[in-house]
């Protein structure tokens, strides 16, 4: 019972951190010209995706890099198919310039680079400084190129909140995403052992879905309020933050392992990140229609990983 509580409080949190986050990253980034989508990629995207940094970290410190490898990949999976087919069912997205400029592109490159990179053999601790490098460059690109003329003219930013209060929203929304993915992720655990679902089967999906939840949450909120820049900045983002940052860190602390576990799961990395070209250029928008696809997908997947072990 007390798990159980557990788990629930945990779910409070992230909603709670979600809408602290959300008016946090507008107030900043309307504070220093940022445009949605550039808020959506560096503040919300990144910040939703701190579980996947400390989770995928502690486990590379504790010389369980597997785990770390296979957290990053089952989360850029989630997000993908199940975070943003979800919301493209609640609404229609639309995807502006600046996203299909940048975020995705990079998105699509450092997905087939890690693909093509573990599969040729490459040192994974070259491969994991070149992710991390990549990082680095991209903040610094996307922040100095932003493009404030790109903000969708249906978002409205309401009033800037004053900067200290702003920081205190977006201290407290990360805050309470991170310490309600841990309460939920151990709540979500007691429930799956009490149902006997094993160790692996408990760690390729509740671990990953679980540092994934900032994200669902943060994505779904937004768009319910019809925040589009927002959704896809967050989704795009936190997949570009797990590749880059969580796992080349990971590959970078970790000792030579191998990826033989996850042969079918990077496989469906990649397609994940690959099938977003269609559907972003086409239109210039994602559908509910394309929404149900991502959806339909993402259970395929998750029913064959139930049957894998």
């Amino acid at each position: 019972m007390f798990n159980l509580i557990v788990g629930l409080i945990g779910l409070i949190l992230l909603s709670l951190g979600s809408e602290l986050l959300i008016r946090a990253g507008k107030s900043l980034g309307q504070r220093f010209g940022l445009s949605t989508t550039t808020i959506g990629v560096i503040v919300i995207g990144y910040g939703t995706s701190l579980p996947e940094l400390s989770s995928s970290y502690m486990a590379a410190f504790q010389g369980r890099p597997e785990i770390a490898a296979g957290n990053v990949l089952g989360s850029n999976i989630f997000n993908i198919l199940f975070v943003l087919g979800l919301s493209a069912m609640i609404t229609p997205l639309a995807v502006n310039r600046e996203l299909l400029k940048k975020s995705l592109p990079l998105m699509m490159i450092l997905s087939l680079f890690t693909f093509f990179g573990v599969y040729l053999g490459i040192s994974l601790q070259l491969l994991g400084i070149a992710l991390l490098m990549s990082f680095v460059a991209f903040c610094i690109y996307t922040v100095r190129s932003s493009d404030d003329s790109d903000v969708e003219s249906s978002l409205s930013l309401g009033p800037i909140v004053p900067l200290p209060k702003a920081l205190v929203f977006l201290l407290l929304g990360i805050s309470f995403l991170v310490g309600g993915t841990g309460f939920f992720i151990q709540g979500a655990v007691w429930i799956a052992k009490l149902a006997g679902i094993s160790e692996s089967v408990i760690g390729l999906s509740i671990v990953a879905i679980g540092t994934s939840l900032p994200e669902v949450f943060t994505s779904v909120l937004a768009a319910i309020k019809k925040e589009r820049s927002l959704v896809l900045g967050n989704i795009i983002g936190s997949n570009i933050f797990n590749l880059s940052a969580a796992l080349g860190g990971t590959l970078v602390l970790s000792g030579p392992f191998g990826f033989g576990a996850f042969q079918i799961d990077l496989v469906v990395m990649l397609l994940s990140a690959l099938i977003c070209g269609p559907f972003f250029y086409s239109g210039r928008r994602v559908s509910r229609a394309e929404g149900a696809v991502l959806l339909s997908f993402y259970v395929a997947y998750f029913i064959w990983l139930l049957n894998k072990t």
